[in-house]
């Protein structure tokens, strides 16, 4: 280590509000726990022993933190990479109820401000005004946290002050389904009022919504269709995929071939597919390609590519790979983000891609006469704060899946490479997802029960600093309930007509 990196070092580990950088690796997990036990007066062995114990997410978040590959940075460059100096930590570390307490909270609380850093220097490097999120007071947070277990059952927000961010503790948007339908089998939903359907499911397509893993769960739900009623036949599963990638910073250009092709095996079928491919178990893609996962269990896999740009091409993409056979649709979406707003005036808007999806298979269902309903998988991953409201305004039902609907999905998502254990990342590092984690971690929980669980997400998106994945995610049982309503019912809520 060179003199101003020692400098840097000593100056970091010193100041009151940094924990202890490191500048190996190997070296987090001693220098963080003998901090926490010097603090809590304690063994360093204890916490040491504790900090193993964290789920990996957990660790992997310290180890990014208090290791990080930095420049000489003064505090205005808001490149997103300085570490974060939480004041006021050490009392919050004395006011929790135990060193695992305390090791979670300060995982959160610099999960939180990395978030708050990239997305400051997003603005700053676009010419806008960003608060410098670096530090971030958390003094208030000790405040009655060994007494409520706040750090358990709360979510953290950040807010702008003079010195840069200020934590605080709010109570999670908790969905409850008391004032909603509860219905006990897929088998006949057009008998459910609410839902308005035209008649029963026989000939239907999945689609996935929101990009990304979302037609994993797509997939998922279409076999819990199948085995709910023989009748119900699936004709397409449908992944909705921007032209350019979003999972990472580097926006890779959208690309599928074929290794098994002699003449041109890297030649991108997309290219001529006029962005409506069929997928087979054969083909390989980048940007997060995951639909080859699926391609076995289905005849007809699609991807389609939704491109912003070509507005006028959507519906006629969306409408050939739904088919002219189907009597119904089923808009898969994950986490609950549907449930915003889509208009700009509102605060936590749903994502384009997923605007977009709703309102081009709502008028290919309105032409058609086709049914057409929205499925919500694990609701409240990405919920508003008012998507209780939503749901209960929009008539929409819920569907509790039993212990063998469990078993089923998990081992299609343990087929299909997607559970997140340690192997499957390393063989399948493309097959991750928040939501279907996030569905599986909700199978431990037993009903009422809630917490915060780290994600098995890959190390390469927890540690992308363009665009790192929060791992750390608030579950409830609620997550393993699927949420179903009338699509037009639905969008006249959260996309009510504009008055003349």
């Amino acid at each position: 280590m060179g003199p101003n990196e020692q400098r840097m070092d000593r100056d970091r580990t010193s100041d009151s509000g940094f924990l202890p950088y490191a500048p190996q690796l190997e070296d987090v997990a001693n220098l963080l726990t003998s901090h926490i036990a010097e603090l809590r007066r304690t063994s360093p062995d204890e916490v040491r022993s504790t900090f193993q114990g964290l789920e990996p997410s957990y660790r992997l978040v310290f180890k990014r933190e208090l290791c990080l590959k930095h420049d000489d940075l003064t505090p205005d460059d808001h490149k997103g990479r300085r570490p974060l100096r939480l004041a006021g930590h050490e009392k919050l570390v004395l006011a929790v109820a135990s060193s695992e307490d305390a090791l979670k909270v300060l995982a959160r609380l610099l999960e939180k401000g990395r978030v708050a850093a990239v997305k400051a220097a997003n603005k700053a490097e676009k010419g806008r005004h960003a608060t410098n999120p670096l530090v971030i007071d958390v003094s208030n947070l000790a405040a009655g946290a060994r007494e409520s277990h706040r750090q358990d059952i709360e979510l953290i927000e950040l807010h702008p002050s003079d010195c840069g961010m200020v934590a605080s503790w709010k109570p999670p948007p908790r969905i409850s389904f008391e004032q909603l339908d509860e219905i006990i089998s897929l088998k006949h939903l057009h008998t459910h009022p609410e839902l308005g359907l035209r008649g029963p499911i026989c000939s239907c397509t999945f689609l996935g919504g929101g990009g990304g893993s979302d037609v994993i769960q797509a997939a998922a739900l279409a076999k819990l269709f199948e085995r709910a009623d023989d009748a119900i036949k699936v004709h397409a599963v449908i992944s909705i995929r921007t032209l350019y990638s979003k999972s990472t910073s580097a926006g890779e250009k959208r690309s599928v071939w074929n290794p098994n092709d002699l003449a041109d095996p890297k030649h991108n079928l997309l290219d001529s597919a006029n962005g409506d491919l069929k997928i087979g178990p054969q083909h390989r893609g980048n940007a997060r390609f995951v639909e080859d996962a699926i391609a076995g269990d289905f005849g007809n896999v699609r991807l389609v590519i939704d491109d912003k740009s070509q507005d006028g091409l959507r519906r006629s993409r969306y409408e050939g790979a739904i088919g002219n056979d189907v009597d119904s649709i089923i808009v898969i979406d994950t986490g609950g983000d549907v449930l915003g707003g889509m208009d700009p005036s509102t605060k936590k808007r749903a994502p384009d891609q997923d605007s977009r999806t709703q309102f081009a298979t709502a008028k290919i269902a309105a032409r058609r006469d086709l049914n057409a309903i929205v499925a919500i998988a694990a609701v409240g991953v990405d919920a508003p704060g008012d998507a209780q409201k939503k749901l209960e305004a929009s008539d929409a039902v819920y569907y509790r899946f039993t212990a063998n609907d469990k078993d089923h999905l998990m081992e299609l998502y343990s087929r299909w490479h997607f559970n997140g254990s340690p192997a499957n990342l390393k063989q399948y590092p493309e097959r991750y997802g928040k939501t279907p984690l996030a569905m599986l971690a909700s199978f431990d929980l037993q009903e009422g029960e809630c917490g915060y669980h780290a994600l098995p997400l890959p190390e390469s998106v927890i540690n992308d600093f363009g665009n790192p994945w929060a791992c750390i995610t608030w579950i409830t049982s609620e997550m393993s309930c699927l949420v179903l309503a009338n699509q037009a019912k639905l969008l006249s809520v959260i996309a009510p007509p504009k008055k003349n």
